[in-house]
């Protein structure tokens, strides 16, 4: 209760409008603030852990996903530092297992946090392997979270897990901390029925691991991928993310060759591969640029781009099929290659091979046609118009253009699926082929596009519906915005009916009609009132109880929701707050847990009693509390309340809960929605 006052306070005066200096003195009470909290509550959970009184909450849960939860946490700290996170989780591992997942990500969160604190450039790794087990379904897992820190002395190693024991060097008292965090950690694993343990060099980076044992939950099959993804190229500078990622790719079956450079990858590397993984900021070249690069050189393989942060994994990349944020997940990795689509197959040739023989055009012509061997490109000798086909000069581009903004995306195959498109006369050599065209009835099935480099990019060729001639493909851009076609006179689209119509508009005098007359038919005429759209004061403001003994914390609550459009009633207990809900009939109730006499478990008891009795609606009841670890967060909920929120409290956490629980017949609350 101090501390929510402190901070809470603290938090209020921070948005009050002060200048620079008061804006620093605020700053420094909050930071301190939270930094004495952390210590109490680390007090608190390591007195509980001691005390044989802390509860494990087995239920199932998804293990590299809370490891990811905790990356993401770090992430800004992390991105501030220039540190590098990699996540190295055992392709063949489950991911879905038994266990307490808060307390795993408590113990995670401590370690990892560790590593970040104590290390100033370098990477951070997390590895999660898995072991033989002796039982049936269960899983013996390895984890260890290595960095590039300070390190720790030999002589100091053994005495880390204890109690509020920090390591006193020159080099550690630059970090702050209470010393509780690996001694927490260690009554966690040991609670589990695992061990822990630390290797370290100082200068070098240190290690902590930890091994437990979980039940596994669901299939644990491996994954496959599709038949005809063999062959990948990784293209990627960091060493280390490299072989990490290489050897889950070999362990995926596929035949990894490696790149660190967009130079090394299109030496010849690219055009082999199925399947291509790259960084999107390679030394020589970008991402976009990069893709360019492999569709000029006839590289037809699928490019999925492995971006540094999950910004750069949402923004679209040109020609990319996926992209995946570092540290790159094993279920995201997974699911890329398997969403892969197999390209097209290789265009199949569109003239006689080179052995075979003249044959008479027709009688009325009475010639022949010589044979063409194959990778000539005479397609006009060999395929005169006298067969219906309209030969096509390579020169005009109009004809075969596409928009620059398609040239380097995969192809759609549903724009492309009615029109056939001309095959090369050559598959090994499509850039010196005139593109050829065919009837249509005699078109191959497959819709197989021939790549012509234009300017660096690739441009498709699209043979015509038409046996006779070639309709031009309108650009994207050519295509007009407006009046694409004759505009609809007004009348016919909505006429409006006239209250005095005149036979001859053009012949009546303009000063007769009397608009205050017209208007008001004309208006109820075209736009009736609409009844779904009640008005204002039909809202009712939203009713809130706020049921908080300590008047500080009253304080501190009503200055957080002065701005709102709320009528907010105070309880200083349990019964006053049972009282009050019964005659105001509040839409939300915030509910102190620690109060005298009747405490804030027993009031929401005796609500929902009272609720079921009068068959009252449910009224969502959010409680308040000083300190909630997982088992009394828990413990709290099984009372009946909806959701709860730990002190100091936070303006955004109270206003988020407003805004749901607002009634659909009350104004809107917040600000904002105003």
């Amino acid at each position: 209760t101090p501390m929510n006052g402190v901070i809470g306070m603290a938090d209020l005066l921070a948005e009050s409008g002060l200048d620079d200096e008061q804006s620093i003195y605020v700053d420094t009470i909050r930071s301190s603030g939270q930094a004495l909290l952390t210590i109490i509550n680390d007090v608190l959970d390591y007195s509980k852990a001691e005390a044989k009184r802390m509860v494990l909450r087995i239920e199932e849960f998804d293990l590299e996903r809370v490891v990811l939860d905790v990356l993401l946490l770090v992430e800004p700290t992390l991105r501030g530092k220039g540190l590098k996170a990699i996540l190295d989780y055992d392709i063949f591992l489950p991911s879905r297992f038994k266990g307490d997942p808060v307390r795993i990500r408590q113990i995670l969160t401590n370690l990892i946090g560790n590593a970040v604190k104590f290390t100033e450039r370098g990477h951070l790794l997390v590895r999660i392997v898995g072991l033989p087990e002796d039982e049936r379904n269960t899983q013996r897992i390895h984890i260890t979270v290595e960095d590039t820190g300070i390190g720790i002395p030999a002589d100091k190693l053994d005495s880390v897990f204890g109690e509020f024991n920090q390591i006193e060097d020159e080099r550690n008292r630059a970090y702050e901390g209470t010393g509780l965090g690996l001694a927490i950690t260690r009554q966690l694993v040991e609670l589990m029925g695992g061990r822990i343990w630390v290797d370290s060099e100082p200068g070098v980076g240190s290690a902590f691991g930890f091994q437990i044992s979980l039940p596994v939950v669901g299939s644990t099959e491996p994954p496959r991928l599709p038949g005809w993804v063999r062959r990948a190229l990784l293209v990627m500078s960091d060493d280390l993310t490299r072989t990490i990622l290489e050897k889950q790719l070999a362990a995926l079956g596929l035949n990894v060759t490696c790149a660190a450079t967009a130079g090394e990858a299109t030496d010849g590397r690219a055009l082999a591969a199925d399947v291509i993984l790259a960084d999107n900021r390679l030394p020589d070249m970008g991402a976009a640029a990069f893709i360019a690069v492999l569709h000029a050189a006839g590289v037809r393989a699928p490019v999925i781009m492995l971006a540094s942060t999950p910004e750069a994994a949402s923004a679209p990349v040109a020609g990319a099929v996926a992209a995946l944020a570092r540290p790159i997940s094993r279920i995201d990795l997974v699911g890329a290659l398997q969403r892969l689509e197999q390209p097209a197959p290789v265009v199949p040739e569109a003239v006689p091979p080179a052995e075979t023989t003249a044959e008479p055009i027709g009688e009325e012509t009475g010639g022949t046609a010589a044979a063409v061997p194959a990778g000539e490109t005479h397609a006009e000798e060999a395929l005169p118009e006298d067969l219906g086909v309209t030969p096509v000069a390579p020169k005009p581009l109009a004809d075969t253009e596409i928009a620059a903004d398609e040239a380097v995306a995969p192809k759609d195959e549903a724009a492309t699926a009615e029109t056939p498109t001309a095959p090369a006369t050559d598959a090994a050599a499509p850039e010196t082929a005139s593109p050829v065209q065919v009837p249509a009835e005699d078109a191959p099935e497959i819709d197989l596009p021939e790549q012509i480099p234009v300017f660096g990019t690739r441009r498709r060729a699209h043979a015509p519906s038409e046996t006779v001639s070639v309709a031009p493909q309108q650009r994207s851009d050519d295509i007009p915005r407006f009046h694409r076609a004759a505009p609809v006179a007004a009348p016919e689209v909505a006429p409006v009916p006239d209250a005095n119509p005149v036979a001859n508009p053009a012949a009546a005098p303009v000063a007769e009609p009397v608009a205050e007359e017209v208007v008001p038919e004309v208006v109820a005429t075209s736009a009736p009132p609409m009844a779904s759209e009640p008005s204002a004061p039909a809202f009712r403001v939203m009713r809130i109880l706020a049921a908080e003994d300590n008047k500080t914390n009253q304080l501190v609550f009503s200055k957080m929701v002065k701005a709102c459009d709320i009528e907010l009633t105070f309880a200083g207990d349990g019964a006053e707050a049972l009282a009050t809900f019964e005659t105001l009939r509040p839409d939300l109730v915030f509910m102190d847990i620690s109060m005298p006499g009747m405490d804030g478990k027993e009031a929401t008891r005796r609500i929902r009693a009272l609720e079921a009795e009068r068959g009252w609606p449910h009224t969502r009841v959010v409680a308040l509390t000083a300190h909630a670890m997982a088992g009394d967060a828990e413990e709290i909920l099984s009372h009946g309340l909806d959701a709860y929120l730990t002190k100091p409290l936070k303006k955004p956490a109270i206003l988020g809960e407003i805004g749901e629980a607002r009634p659909e017949d009350a104004r809107p609350p917040l600000p904002e929605e105003s």
